[in-house]
C-alpha cells in the first residue's frame, strides 16, 4: 500500500516503473474494473473505505478471500493486463494500465492482499479510512491495547518490555465489538465519512482519548507518520489543540481497561495462565542475573572466557543442583537432570523481596570450579555419544 512498490528495481531484475497518481474519476473507474476482474478469481472481494477529501490516489487496495478454481497468479496478472507484478507475502502489487482511452500509456498500482479464511472483514476494517487506525493505535497504546492485522489484543504489562508479542492476549476481530469497547458509534462509522472534520469528531468520542498522548515526545516511528501521513498530521496539529483537557478522574486507568477487556471478551482464564508464566519467567531471569553478578569479579573487567565459564556454571546449577527438603539449602545431584521440567529453577532461590540468600550465593561461588568441571564433562560425553 502507498503506491511505492515499483519505485525501485525488483529483486528479479525488473526495472523500476513510473506509477501515476489517480484523479478521483480515474480511481473510481479503475476500481470498478479491477473489482470485476477479481470476482472472476475469488469468492470475496473488498476494498477498504478511502480517507475523505483526497485530491488524488497513489494506489488501489483490494482484499480478497477464498480463491475460485479459476485462480492462478499468471491468469490474474493477464486478466488485469498488468505490465509487471511483484509479490511479498500475501500481497501482490500489479502495475495496471488506466482504463481511460487517453490514459492507456499510464500505469496505476493495484495491491491485492489474499486473506486467510475469516480475516477479510477485520483487515478491511483495519485498513479503512486512511489513518484512522494510526490515530486509534496512538490513543489505545497507553492503555495496554494493540490492534494489528490479526485483531485487537490486550498486553500483559509485566511481560511487554521483555517480549511484546508474547505479552499479547487476543480479544476479538469483530469490528463492531471493537468500536463498542472503545465507545465509538458503529452506525456513524458504517455510514461513512465525507470530510476529515467528521472523521476527527467521531474519533474524539473515543472514551480513551487523552490529548496528552499526542503531545508526548514522539517516537521515531510517530515522527515518520507525521511527516508522511497527512491525515495523521492534521489530526495532531490541527484537531488535537482544539480539544479541552479531560478531567483526570474522567479517564480510566490501564488496570481498569485490562479488567474490562478480560470481562468483555471472556479472557480472564487465559490472562491468569499467561500472567503466571510471565511472572515465573521474570523471576527466573532475575535469579539468573543475581547469580551471574555473584560470580563476576567485582570492579574488574570480565574476559570473554570468564563470561563463558559463568554461563556454563549457571547451566550447571540448574542440571546438577537441587534444594534440600531438610534445610532448603543447595545440594549436588549424583548425576545431571536433563529433563528441563525437573531441573532446578533458579527462581526458587529468590526470597519474597526478589533477593537471593547469601548462603546460596556462597555455595555456588565455592563450587564454581567443581560445577564447571561437571558440566564440561557432561558436554564432552554428550558429543562423543553423538558420534
Amino acid at each position: 500500500m502507498g503506491g511505492n512498490a515499483f519505485n525501485s528495481a525488483g529483486s528479479n531484475g525488473q526495472s523500476s516503473i513510473a506509477i501515476s497518481r489517480l484523479s478521483p474519476a480515474e480511481y473510481r473507474q479503475l476500481k470498478a474494473h479491477v473489482r470485476d476482474v477479481l470476482h472472476q478469481f475469488f469468492q470475496q472481494v473488498q476494498s477498504p473505505a478511502e480517507a475523505p477529501e483526497k485530491a488524488d490516489y497513489g494506489d488501489l487496495d483490494f482484499l480478497v478471500q477464498t480463491p475460485l478454481p479459476s485462480y492462478r497468479p499468471d491468469a490474474l496478472e493477464s486478466s488485469l493486463s498488468a505490465k509487471a507484478a511483484r509479490t511479498s507475502g500475501p500481497v501482490t502489487n500489479f502495475a495496471v494500465p488506466l482504463q481511460a482511452e487517453d490514459s492507456t500509456h499510464l500505469l496505476a498500482q493495484v495491491d491485492v492482499h489474499i486473506c486467510h479464511d475469516g480475516n477479510i472483514d477485520w483487515l478491511t476494517f483495519h485498513h479503512a479510512y486512511g489513518d484512522i487506525w494510526q490515530i486509534l493505535g496512538t490513543i489505545i497504546r497507553r492503555y495496554g491495547l494493540t490492534a494489528n492485522d490479526k485483531g485487537l489484543f490486550v498486553r500483559i504489562q509485566e511481560g511487554e518490555d521483555r517480549d511484546w508479542q508474547k505479552s499479547m492476549i487476543f480479544l476479538t476481530q469483530d469490528p463492531q465489538a471493537v468500536l463498542a469497547f472503545l465507545g465509538l458509534n458503529w452506525t456513524t462509522y458504517d455510514a461513512g465519512f465525507t470530510t476529515l472534520a467528521a472523521t476527527f469528531h467521531w474519533l474524539a468520542q473515543c472514551r480513551l482519548l487523552d490529548p496528552s498522548a499526542f503531545k508526548e515526545a514522539a517516537t521515531e516511528h510517530r515522527q515518520r507518520n507525521i511527516r508522511t501521513r497527512p491525515m495523521f498530521r492534521r489530526f495532531i496539529e490541527d484537531f488535537i489543540p482544539t480539544l479541552p483537557e479531560p478531567e483526570p478522574s474522567s479517564l480510566p486507568s490501564r488496570n481498569d481497561i485490562l479488567h474490562q477487556a478480560l470481562d468483555t471478551f471472556n479472557k480472564q482464564d487465559e490472562y491468569d495462565r499467561k500472567l503466571t508464566a510471565i511472572l515465573a519467567e521474570n523471576r527466573e531471569i532475575k535469579a539468573t542475573s543475581l547469580l551471574v553478578e555473584t560470580l563476576k569479579p567485582q570492579g574488574e573487567e570480565m574476559s570473554k572466557n570468564l563470561s563463558k565459564n559463568i554461563n556454563l556454571v549457571v547451566r550447571a546449577v540448574k542440571r546438577w543442583a537441587y534444594l534440600s527438603e531438610e534445610d532448603k539449602g543447595l545440594r549436588l545431584r549424583a548425576g545431571p537432570e536433563m529433563d528441563v521440567a525437573r531441573q532446578m529453577k533458579l527462581r526458587d532461590l529468590l526470597d519474597g523481596e526478589g533477593g537471593m540468600d547469601g548462603r546460596d550465593r556462597a555455595w555456588v561461588k565455592e563450587r564454581f570450579e567443581e560445577l564447571k568441571g561437571l558440566e564440561k564433562q557432561r558436554v564432552k560425553e554428550a558429543k562423543e555419544a553423538r558420534k
